[in-house]
């Protein structure tokens, strides 16, 4: 599975969370990592983290560059929010299909059926989930 997230330093533990999380149900996780403001000893953990505790692996991407002109929300103030909106540019077109997941979420269940969907001729397959109250 290949697993997609742009983060900034605030989200690094809940980003370790999520993919915990994830790794819980799913093996041979590559997990591709938007960033820019990530120092390297924050990778090196991210990667060491992964390794140790997910069995999963890492493959940062340096988005810095992008979207500094660009006015950002009050609630949005970082540019990494926006850069999965790249990746299709800075990814490699190798790639078969990749999975974006906030950081801030916890798996509790396989993600096989929708990641493994047939997206026809689409290229991209959203699954939104609102919480009725």
């Amino acid at each position: 599975m290949n697993l997609l997230i742009s983060i900034c330093e605030s989200f690094l533990t809940p980003a370790k969370v999520m993919m915990y999380s994830l790794t819980r149900f799913h093996e041979d996780v590559d997990v591709y990592l938007l960033y820019s403001s990530l120092s390297k000893e924050e990778i090196n953990d991210l990667e060491l983290f992964l390794i140790n505790k997910c069995n999963a692996r890492l493959h940062p991407v340096c988005a810095s560059g992008f979207f500094t002109n660009v006015p950002l929300s009050d609630r949005y103030k970082k540019p990494e929010l926006y850069y999965r909106i790249l990746a299709p540019y800075l990814l490699s077109a190798e790639l078969d299909r990749v999975l974006y997941l906030d950081a801030d979420i916890i798996i509790n269940g396989s993600l096989n059926e929708f990641y493994n969907q047939s997206f026809e001729d689409n290229y991209a397959a959203a699954w939104i989930y609102r919480r009725l109250s």
